[in-house]
Formats: structure tokens, sequence, C-alpha cells
């Protein structure tokens, strides 16, 4: 029960909004920004908010699928019985 709170705590404040508001803000900006040097006419910046959306739910996912495993393991394992082999 402990271990189910801790990850799901871990994961909606510590992944959600920092790497995916930053790398979305960084995305938006840097499209909003070189759109208008390119010069080109009649060329407009449009985001398609499903696709990201589905984006960083993907990414959201596989991060928590290829943490989940290792903090397993590790979460079973005594602290004296790692300590041991040090």
């Amino acid at each position: 029960m402990l271990r189910r709170l801790l990850v799901t705590w871990d994961n909606v404040i510590g992944y959600l909004p920092q790497s995916c508001a930053l790398g979305t803000g960084l995305g938006f900006a840097l499209a909003f920004q070189l759109i208008p040097e390119w010069g080109i006419e009649g060329m407009t910046t449009v985001v398609p908010v499903g696709q990201v959306v589905f984006i960083i739910g993907v990414a959201y996912i596989a991060s928590l699928i290829t943490t989940f495993l290792p903090a397993y393991q590790a979460a079973r394992i005594y602290p004296a019985e790692a300590l041991r082999y040090e």
C-alpha cells in the first residue's frame, strides 16, 4: 500500500508537471519563433492539441514503465543485505 502511494505520488508530482511542461513549452516557443523567421508567406503555426496530448501521454507511460521495474526490484531488497556487499 505504501509503496503504491509513494510511486504514484512521485510520478504525479515529479514527472508530469516538470518534464512534460518544460518540453512542451520549449517546443511551442521554438515553433512560434522559427516560423516567422523563415519568412514564408502564408505559413502559419498550427498546434494539433490532440496529438500533443497523445505524445505527452505516451512519453509519460513509457517513463513510468522503464522506471517501475528497477524501483520494484530495489524495494524488495532489505537495506542491510544491500549494504553487506558494498
